[in-house]
């Protein structure tokens, strides 16, 4: 996610290079790294239109973290990914 969204401590992070390591921990083959990348971003695409269901017909804290921007932010993690795509599919390949 963008640099701004994340936590405080992980701002520093190198994210490519945090996808590797865990993958490597993981113990994923060859296979399942290369759809890592696709399915993240499909997870994060997903995610805007469930917070906003949720927020519109559940409420309570959906619809607070709605307010809050959370839309917003997401839709950053997906501009994110979707521009740093290439260089974290070639960290965990």
């Amino acid at each position: 996610m963008p640099v701004a969204d994340r936590d405080p401590v992980m701002r520093g992070v190198d994210a490519a290079s945090r996808a590797a390591m865990l993958v490597d921990a993981y113990g994923l083959g060859p296979a399942d790294r290369a759809k890592i990348v696709g399915v993240t971003r499909n997870a994060a695409e997903r995610s805007w239109h469930v917070m906003r269901h949720r927020a519109l017909t559940q409420g309570g804290g959906w619809k607070r973290m709605w307010d809050e921007g959370i839309g917003d932010k997401i839709l950053r993690r997906q501009a994110w990914l979707a521009e740093n795509a290439a260089v974290l599919h070639a960290a965990i390949t």
